[in-house]
């Protein structure tokens, strides 16, 4: 269609007018094929500007008149801007000034719409970068504060693994030197016991087990231990500076004994000079029984006949009976 425009004004060039409007009636044969309307719009302009190279304005002006009604359904700022420049140059040249003002001014409104158009783009384009650039920060500081927890979580296991480390070592290192801790103990033990008492035994012990005996007859005749009704295995051991099975072997071993057997034993033996003795025939069988280490009569008497056969009484007529 633009060829036959400028081949149409070819020949209005050339003074071939005839040529030229057979060219312009082929261009409004072409409008009619044009279901578009932008593109009916525009030959039908090619068609108006071949009548003003023929110096036909009149024809040409009715052809823009024709077209106002079409104005709105063009999109396109450039097919606009064509129009409204062809109504004013041809209402220029017809003399209508008031034509050729209003199109003046749509060109120049149009030509500000695209502008603000621009800009409001613009505008648009710099709000969603800015958009971006807040969620990439925000995404940037979320993944410091994960890192940050990251490396903390890291160390804490790190620390962890340390102290738990720690722990097991210090545990199989005291298994394994618990045996060699106590042997040194008990050998050490007649030293230790020489700052609670003014006389103990010098004599060099031949075993460990002697040695916890002997301080165990040191703990109940030189410090009356056997009068503590509480007394058991634990304290023992624990004055001893040993453990309650070191010192329940060294009774076994030395006396034959269980460690309760021993003590009762013991508390039976100094009850029985007790009874005979003359001086204390004025207390009574309790109050014996106390000052050896028993609760109460009752017990002191049960445990006096399994060890004697006898009851303490029996035990002071029968010896008075052999001593007549």
């Amino acid at each position: 269609m633009q060829s036959y425009a400028n081949l149409a004004n070819l020949h209005t060039d050339q003074q071939r007018n005839e040529k030229a409007l057979a060219l312009v009636d082929s261009i409004e044969t072409l409008v009619q094929q044009y279901p578009d309307p932008s593109m009916k719009i525009s030959a039908q302009l090619h068609r108006a500007e071949g009548f003003v190279l023929q110096g036909k304005t009149a024809e040409a002006s009715n052809i823009l008149d024709s077209l106002a009604s079409m104005k709105p359904q063009l999109k396109q700022y450039n097919e606009l801007q064509f129009f409204n420049e062809t109504r004013l140059k041809w209402a220029a040249q017809k003399g209508d000034l008031t034509t050729a003002k209003n199109a003046f001014n749509h060109f120049v409104e149009r030509k500000d719409s695209l502008h603000r158009a621009q800009i409001q783009q613009k505008l648009s384009e710099l709000k969603v970068l800015h958009e971006v650039d807040k969620k990439n920060a925000l995404i940037d500081k979320q993944n410091k504060i994960i890192a940050i927890k990251s490396t903390r979580n890291t160390w804490l296991t790190v620390a962890l693994i340390v102290v738990v480390t720690l722990l097991v070592s210090l545990i199989i290192f005291y298994y394994k030197n618990k045996q060699l801790w106590t042997a040194v103990t008990n050998l050490n033990l007649s030293s230790n016991l020489s700052l609670n008492r003014s006389e103990k035994p010098e004599q060099k012990e031949t075993s460990s087990y002697q040695a916890i005996f002997r301080n165990i007859e040191y703990l109940l005749k030189d410090r009356e231990w056997y009068k503590d009704p509480q007394l058991n295995l634990k304290m023992m051991a624990k004055e001893l500076g040993t453990n309650e099975y070191y010192v329940s072997r060294a009774i076994n071993e030395e006396s034959g004994m269980n460690f309760n057997s021993y003590i009762n034993n013991y508390r039976v033996n100094m009850a029985k000079t007790m009874l005979l003795d003359a001086s204390v025939q004025d207390e009574t069988i309790a109050e014996i029984a106390v000052a050896v280490g028993f609760n109460n009569a009752t017990s002191f008497s049960r445990t006096f006949k399994q060890l004697t056969g006898l009851s303490p009484t029996n035990f002071i007529t029968l010896h008075q009976e052999e001593h007549v």
